[in-house]
């Protein structure tokens, strides 16, 4: 069923495709998300379109990785040695530099995770043609400018986000300030924040034009009163979201693995370093990105929600005399559709999200309980 639903969804994005090569010249993007894409572009999420040989293209992919990998092994090896000392305080008078917390190599085993996982097991031959389909989707229903400002508020959160993180990473270092002994753990975990806030920042530039897309089917039915053309529209809308479900979900995945342990790394590092101040400094970085990773998620249920109120919605507007039939018919047609976000055919509502926020608050308040009981 998934191959024929696949092939289907493809069928239907050809109308999209088509559509974009005959208005290509007005798909090209403003400055601002020309810039947005470069970054991406940098940092790995989508592959150079002006680079003709594969190869460069996988050099280039590999680079990043490498990077990403030397970061987690730096993070990992500054931790062991921090271990065998068997007291943090000692490795930072030893070192001239603050420890990696638990929660800093879970962090850069999850940017290695999330990095692979979208760029080699996804392939970014599908997070290119998503870029394209959402751009050519957005121009088709004059939804690029509605799209674009929502996005620079993204923009300015991620970035006001990794001026902090930038600053708490480099405030690691102590000791004289020409000390650089701890450069090259605070360039890890600049490098390692970084690079998860702009896969962070991608996936909401993905997700936010997701988010509209129930709105502007019903306004446009409202609008025109067309319900001969509102299951074509529909249909365009679900292989869209089932298009971009399946570019993005295995990276969400690793995302939600990094999340569900984020909490756990958390109290083992206020056990290690002791409930203070300085040692909310240091997660503070890491605490970004999970807020991060948690909107991502609520942005994705969200989705769905507004795509389960859709045919309620028509159920109770009136397309004009001998039209029941025809908006009952559509309203069966949208509730079995199941249109909404999708993460490996299961699909993701607000209370899944919930219920894991939930589980995972009672887990901390748990082990901070015992934590404080025993100290």
């Amino acid at each position: 069923n998934s191959e024929v639903l696949r092939s289907r969804v493809d069928e239907l994005l050809e109308v999209v495709n088509s559509e974009r090569e005959t208005t290509s010249e007005k798909v090209g993007g403003t400055c601002f998300e020309q810039l947005l894409l470069l970054c991406f572009r940098i940092g790995g999420v989508l592959s150079w379109q002006e680079t003709s040989q594969n190869s460069l293209r996988m050099i280039y992919k590999c680079i990043v990785i490498v990077f990403a990998a030397l970061a987690f092994a730096w993070t990992v090896i500054d931790a062991t040695l921090a271990w065998q000392q068997g007291c943090y305080k000692t490795y930072e008078s030893a070192h001239g530099h603050y420890a990696p917390l638990s929660s800093s190599v879970l962090m850069a085993f999850g940017l290695v995770a999330v990095l692979a996982s979208l760029s080699w097991c996804q392939g970014q031959r599908n997070l290119d043609e998503l870029t394209s389909v959402l751009q050519a989707y957005a121009h088709q229903h004059e939804l690029h400018d509605l799209w674009m400002s929502r996005v620079k508020r993204d923009v300015a959160c991620v970035v006001s986000m990794c001026i902090c993180s930038a600053a708490m990473c480099f405030s690691r270092m102590v000791g004289s300030a020409s000390t650089l002994s701890g450069l090259p753990a605070a360039a890890a975990a600049f490098i390692v924040n970084t690079l998860l806030m702009l896969l962070v920042l991608f996936l909401l530039f993905a997700l936010r034009l997701l988010l509209v897309l129930a709105d502007v089917f019903c306004f446009e039915l409202v609008e025109t009163k067309h319900i001969s053309e509102a299951t074509r529209d529909w249909n365009l809308l679900q292989a869209v979201l089932r298009k971009a479900s399946a570019a993005i979900q295995l990276g969400l995945l690793a995302f939600l693995a990094v999340a569900a342990f984020a909490i756990p790394t958390f109290m083992l590092d206020y056990m290690l370093l002791g409930p203070s101040l300085a040692t909310l400094q240091l997660q503070l970085p890491h605490l970004l990105v999970v807020v991060g990773v948690l909107r991502i998620f609520v942005m994705a249920s969200t989705v769905t929600g507004k795509c389960m109120r859709v045919a309620p919605l028509i159920n109770s507007l009136d397309f004009g005399p001998g039209t029941d039939r025809d908006s009952q018919d559509l309203v069966v047609f949208i509730q079995n559709s199941a249109a909404g976000f999708y993460i490996f055919d299961v699909r993701l509502t607000t209370g899944m999200v919930v219920k894991f926020m939930y589980v995972w608050a009672v887990v901390a308040f748990g082990i901070v309980s015992r934590g404080l009981s025993e100290g």
